[in-house]
Parts: C-alpha cells; sequence; structure tokens
C-alpha cells in the first residue's frame, strides 16, 4: 500500500471519475509553432481554456507537459537554423509574459487532472553535421554529451549513436535524473512521465550499437566472451549469429541497465507520480536497436504507477530511410507492424502482472477492448468540442456515401495541408487506414482510402478533384465507394470530378476500431478552418444530387446525420464557442438552411 498520503490522492483523483482516463500529451513547443487559435497555447487564456476542453470533451484527467523549450533553453547548444531562430524568438516572447508551467499547475488543481512534467531520456541531440529529417542540420545537441561522447551508446567501430545515452554508464543515468528531478522540484508538477521517443536518426542494424566499456567488461566477467572481437556479434561479419543464445544474453544485458535507470528514477522521484513511455513488445525497437524491455520486472517491483505502451519514434522523421526494419535486422517494429502483439493482448498481460498500474495506449482516438488499460495518450486536441461517430463498426464491409455543405476559411499565409473534413484512417497500423475526404494545399478535394485484397495486399489512393473550392464560399461535397460496381466517385457542387475503377479483388479496408473523426485527423491536428453543414455518412452508394433541404434522417442507408443547429451543437455554458480572432477549427454551421 502506498506510504504517502499525497501519492494516494493523486492516484485517486486520476482514476475516481467514471468512464475513459485518457492522458493528453502536450508537446508545446509544438503547439506555438504550428498550432492556430486557441491551440497555439501562447496565453493563460487559450493553455486555460484547452486544458477545460480536453476534460470535457476528451475525458483528459491527466496532462503530460513537455518541458523540451526547459531543456533547449538551459542545457542543449542550438544551431541557428530558420525554424530554431523562431522557435527560440516565439519561446522568448511567450515567457516575457508568463510561465506557461505555472498556469499548466494552476488549471490541473482547478480541474481535478493531474499534472506530469513530460521528459524523455534518449533524446540529446546530435552534432550539426548529422541531418535532421534527411535534409537539414540536426538543430541542437545536449552540453552534456558534447563534453562526455562515452555517455552515449556506441557500435564496435567506435561510431556513437549521437543523443542515446548508453544506460551502462552511471554518469549518464545520474545527470538525467538530476535534471529531471531539478525540473519536478522546480515547478511542484505531480510527477514525471519519462518518454523513450527521440528525434535521433535510427540505427543503420537492429544489433549496431551497444558495445560501450561497461556492457563489453560485464558480458565477459559473466560469459567469458570479449563481445568487440567475436564475430557472432558483428553484424558486419559473415559469422553474425542474430538467432544465438549469446546475442540473446547480450540484449537481455542491455535491458538489465534500463530497468536499474528506472529503479533510479523511482528512487528519486519518491512518493510523488512516475509514468513511463515504452515500445510494445519486448524491445526497443527502431531507432535504438534490440535491447530487451524487462517490462515484467519493471512491473513486479513496482516502479511505475502508469506506463503509456505503443510509443514509437516515427520513421517519418527521416523520409529517405525506407529499408524495412525486418531487413535492418531488429527483432520487431510496431513502426512497421511485425512480431509484436495487439495493444488488448499487451495491456491485459501487463495489467496481470501488475493490476495498481495505470495502462495507456498511444493511439488517438483509437477504439479498445474496455478491459484492456485506463485509456489513451492522446496528442493536444483542438480545444473546439468536436463529435466522433464512436461505433464505427456498421460501415465496415458496405458502399459508403459522405457528403456535406462546407465553406473553408480564407487564411492569410496558406492553409494547412491536408484539412481534414471527415476522416475515418489512422497511421499508428496498417490495418487501421480507413479512407477520409480533405482539403489539398491547392483547395483541390481528396479522397483518401487503403483498399486490401483477400491476401492481404493493400493499396492507398487518393482520388483528387479537378476542380478547386473557393475560400469563403459555400460548397456541396459528395464522396462514394460503391462496393459493387467498384468504383469511388469524388463530386463538388453536383458535378461529378473524379472516378475510379478499383483493380478487381480490392475492397474499402475495414477499420472497424476507428472512430470517424469529424473536422480534424485522428490525431487532432490537420484541422479544418471553416464551417461544415448537413453531414451525412450512408451505405447508400447513388448520388442523389445537391440536397434543397435539411436530411429528414430517413434517408436510405443512413448511418451518421448531423445538422449542426445551434454552432457545434454544444453551445451552453459549459461549452461556450470562443475565438480570439480566428475562425477555430471546426465551426459547425446552420448556415445553409437558416
Amino acid at each position: 500500500m502506498f506510504k504517502n498520503t499525497l501519492k494516494a490522492l493523486l492516484l485517486f483523483l486520476a482514476g475516481s471519475l467514471a468512464g475513459a482516463e485518457n492522458l493528453v500529451n502536450v508537446s508545446w513547443g509544438d503547439n506555438i509553432m504550428v498550432g492556430s487559435g486557441i491551440s497555439k497555447l501562447d496565453t493563460p487564456e487559450k493553455i486555460a481554456i484547452s486544458m477545460k476542453s480536453w476534460l470535457d470533451n476528451y475525458d483528459g484527467k491527466g496532462i503530460l507537459w513537455r518541458i523540451s523549450s526547459d531543456y533547449l533553453e538551459r542545457y542543449y547548444l542550438r544551431q541557428p537554423t530558420p525554424f530554431q531562430s523562431r522557435y527560440d524568438k516565439k519561446v522568448k516572447e511567450v515567457f516575457s509574459v508568463f510561465n506557461p508551467v505555472d498556469v499548466v499547475r494552476a488549471e490541473a488543481k482547478k480541474n481535478g487532472q493531474i499534472f506530469l512534467l513530460y521528459g524523455t531520456f534518449l533524446d540529446h541531440g546530435c552534432p550539426p553535421n548529422i541531418l535532421y529529417g534527411d535534409s537539414s542540420p540536426f538543430p541542437w545537441q545536449d552540453k552534456v554529451t558534447i563534453a562526455h561522447p562515452e555517455y552515449q551508446e556506441r557500435d564496435l567501430e567506435g561510431n556513437w549513436h549521437y543523443g542515446v545515452l548508453d544506460l551502462s554508464v552511471p554518469e549518464a543515468r545520474k545527470f538525467i535524473i538530476d535534471r529531471l528531478i531539478g525540473f519536478l522540484d522546480e515547478y511542484q508538477a505531480d510527477g514525471i512521465y519519462l518518454c523513450s521517443r527521440t528525434h535521433t536518426p535510427p540505427a543503420l542494424h537492429g544489433d549496431q550499437f551497444g558495445f560501450g566499456p561497461n556492457i563489453v567488461k560485464e558480458y565477459q566477467k559473466r560469459y567469458g566472451i570479449d563481445i568487440t572481437k567475436d564475430p557472432r556479434f558483428n553484424y558486419k561479419a559473415p559469422e553474425y549469429a542474430p538467432k544465438s543464445k549469446e546475442l540473446d544474453n547480450w540484449r537481455k544485458l542491455r535491458g538489465e541497465y534500463l530497468v536499474t535507470f528506472i529503479r533510479e528514477m523511482r528512487a528519486a522521484i519518491g512518493n510523488r507520480l512516475f509514468y513511463i513511455g515504452l515500445p510494445r513488445g519486448n524491445t526497443m525497437q527502431p531507432p535504438y536497436g534490440n535491447m530487451f524491455v524487462d517490462k515484467e520486472t519493471i512491473l513486479r517491483e513496482d516502479l511505475v504507477d502508469g506506463m503509456i505502451v505503443g510509443v514509437i519514434s516515427g520513421r517519418f522523421l527521416y523520409p529517405k530511410r525506407t529499408t524495412p526494419h525486418k531487413d535492418l535486422g531488429y527483432l520487431e517494429s510496431d513502426g512497421d507492424h511485425f512480431n509484436i502483439p495487439s495493444i488488448n493482448d499487451e495491456i491485459k498481460k501487463l495489467s496481470a502482472i501488475n493490476n495498481r498500474v495505470k495502462f495507456y495506449y498511444q493511439g488517438n482516438f483509437q477504439r479498445q477492448d474496455p478491459d484492456a488499460g485506463n485509456g489513451l495518450m492522446i496528442g493536444a486536441p483542438n480545444s473546439r468540442p468536436a463529435p466522433y461517430l464512436l461505433d464505427s463498426k456498421a460501415m465496415n464491409g458496405t458502399s459508403l456515401k459522405v457528403e456535406c455543405f462546407v465553406k473553408v476559411a480564407p487564411i492569410q499565409g496558406g492553409f494547412s495541408k491536408w484539412a481534414r473534413i471527415v476522416s475515418k484512417y489512422n497511421h499508428n497500423d496498417n490495418k487501421m487506414r480507413g479512407w477520409e475526404l480533405h482539403i489539398n494545399d491547392d483547395w483541390t478535394i481528396g479522397f483518401r482510402s487503403n483498399m486490401i485484397n483477400a491476401s492481404g495486399n493493400r493499396i492507398d489512393n487518393q482520388l483528387n478533384s479537378k476542380n478547386k473550392i473557393t475560400p469563403g464560399k459555400w460548397h456541396h461535397l459528395c464522396a462514394i465507394y460503391n462496393k459493387d460496381t467498384n468504383r469511388k466517385y469524388l463530386y463538388i457542387d453536383g458535378k461529378q470530378e473524379a472516378v475510379w475503377d478499383i483493380p478487381a479483388g480490392y475492397v474499402l479496408n475495414d477499420t472497424p476500431d476507428v472512430d470517424v473523426v469529424i473536422g480534424s485527423y485522428n490525431y487532432g491536428n490537420q484541422e479544418l478552418r471553416g464551417e461544415i453543414d448537413e453531414l451525412l455518412i450512408s451505405t447508400d452508394p447513388a448520388f442523389t444530387g445537391i440536397p434543397e433541404k435539411p436530411y429528414t434522417g430517413k434517408e436510405k442507408g443512413l448511418l451518421g446525420l448531423w445538422h449542426f443547429d445551434g454552432g457545434s451543437g454544444r453551445t451552453d455554458a459549459k461549452h461556450p464557442q470562443v475565438t480570439d480572432g480566428f475562425i477555430l477549427s471546426p465551426t459547425f454551421s446552420n448556415g445553409i438552411f437558416g
């Protein structure tokens, strides 16, 4: 049982309310740079409105507030890249007026939300000769790893895995623990969320790194083998033995130091809350390698209060690195979806080991087995109440029609790429890529879908309109998938814009576990800026023209219908409509039929 009343109270607040207990992951630096309107989070008012909205509309009962701006300002050497310069300027502007963390702490207390500082331990940056995103000099690097490169992982040739700490080095563990505890004491948060995500380029092979002197010495002590000279450990050598017991023991030894680090962090945090974010499966996966992740020991020793599973460092950061992870010697990969358990199976297994720990999945708005875990970790969604068709199983294996009226806001400085009108699509897993209707950068309309055949082969198709919509003007849009004729159609203002003959044997991918999200992408970004009205979703593939009066609710094959009368549909005092000079994303209108 808990020895500290405060810790028990915090856990009670995190789990006392009925329903989901989602965590809202706020990467504040991203919000201030690419957010708009309330979602920009650059004033106390925007933060307060957003936090209340996350609680009311997304069951956001925990706030994970990333403190990378503090990291960068206090401890990192920055390169004067254009983006980094704009970022530094924006951060200084905000902090000259107020400290966002002080506002978050006060609002969390007012709302009854738990507040955790979100920190990383494998994301310490690279020198500028390493290309970030395969295209530009890496913008930042930790001063500690510059002074002590030996704190980082290394390979057999002496190359550093920049930004990724060698956890077998006690000094490496200590400096990051001291740093995080310093922030925790300074900001008086309820605890720490320690995330395994990184911006570092991925290893060239799953067994490339892990040859620091402490690992080498301990392995030789235990097994009498010098792993720097034995060719079985060299992925470039003909004798490389990836399935051998010797390599398995090495991967597990590396993982022991991860557990040591978590033990030390637990001791330093004391009775405050400690949540950790890890990949699915049994290894750290790309970009780190095949280091074993001993979740069972972490749970049996009661080292954490919460665990988020499914954390990955996306391949999208390095688009030129397209070789499948399996071909790079990785034993499993959440990013490439091989050799990993389903999220429900993983969480059920873990919760059976320790049912005190709260479990979450990083999978924004993805449906979960109600018996698996406490909720989701979601990216900070826009602050507008957004309707979701939560039970979307009825539209799987059927024809599909989506139609609505849209008036897009003219926005100075361009438009958000692929602003979503309606989306039933999730990039986290190929099995969950369904369909979405969106607006392209050039103001054409796109109808994207994932098609699958009986052999499991997939085709991603995007049907684009020939003509463009006009900002500030109402347009009627209609996207159709006709299962019987095996065609996709796209209409604007009653005129057929595009048609696609789907290859024989392919049908629209069934995605019963992915919600339909209106006005934004599944992650709460690529938001529509403008207005939506009279949205209808049905299984009737017939195009019947532009409606001249509101839908009746008796339409053939009806699955979902939103009139949006009264703005968002939630205009009571609890859900006010707020603006700060932007048209919020999205505005739901009753302007078509009065």
